[in-house]
C-alpha cells in the first residue's frame, strides 16, 4: 500500500461518509414527515443535511481550532515545532501547513483540512511533553502521517 492508494481511499470513506450522513438524515426526516403528515419536516431534513454537509466540508477546520481553544504558532513563539513541521513538508514536497498549539496536560497531535493547501496541524502540550520525552527525529516520525492523507 502506497501513500497515494491511502489518500485515494481516504477520500472514498470521506464521501462515503457524506453520502451516508444524506440518506440516514433525509430517510429519517422522510420517516418523520410520513409518521406526522407534515411535509415540512422532510424539507427540513434535506435543508439541514445540506447546509451541515456543506459546512463540516469547508469549515471542518476552523471548527476543530475554534473548539478546541489553539493559538496560531509562528516561527518566534514555538521555533521547534515551526522548523519539524517546515522540515517534513520541504522532505514531502507539501506546502507548509498553519500551525496551532493547545495548552494542555494531555500530549497529542492531529491534523485536520480537506486537501493540502487548507489543511492544520495542532499540537498539545508542545513544550512540556514532545521537546522533554522525545529527540526531534522521533517527534517528526510521530508528526508526519499526521497529514499524509492529505
Amino acid at each position: 500500500m502506497t501513500l497515494y492508494t491511502n489518500k485515494e481511499s481516504n477520500i472514498r470513506k470521506t464521501w462515503l461518509l457524506f453520502t451516508i450522513f444524506l440518506i440516514v438524515v433525509i430517510g429519517l426526516g422522510w420517516i418523520f414527515s410520513r409518521i406526522y403528515g407534515n411535509p415540512g419536516i422532510l424539507f427540513f431534513a434535506v435543508g439541514f443535511s445540506i447546509l451541515m454537509s456543506f459546512l463540516s466540508y469547508w469549515y471542518s477546520d476552523k471548527i476543530v481550532i475554534g473548539l478546541s481553544k489553539a493559538k496560531p504558532v509562528t516561527r518566534e513563539n514555538a521555533r521547534e515545532l515551526y522548523n519539524v513541521v517546515e522540515n517534513l513538508c520541504i522532505t514531502a514536497g507539501l506546502p507548509t501547513p498553519k500551525i496551532y498549539l493547545i495548552e494542555d496536560s494531555s500530549p497529542n497531535a492531529f491534523a485536520t483540512g480537506r486537501n493540502p493547501f487548507w489543511v492544520c496541524l495542532t499540537a498539545r502540550n508542545w513544550k512540556e511533553f514532545w521537546l522533554t520525552n522525545f529527540p526531534i527525529s522521533e517527534t517528526e516520525i510521530c508528526f508526519c502521517p499526521l497529514w499524509l492523507w492529505f
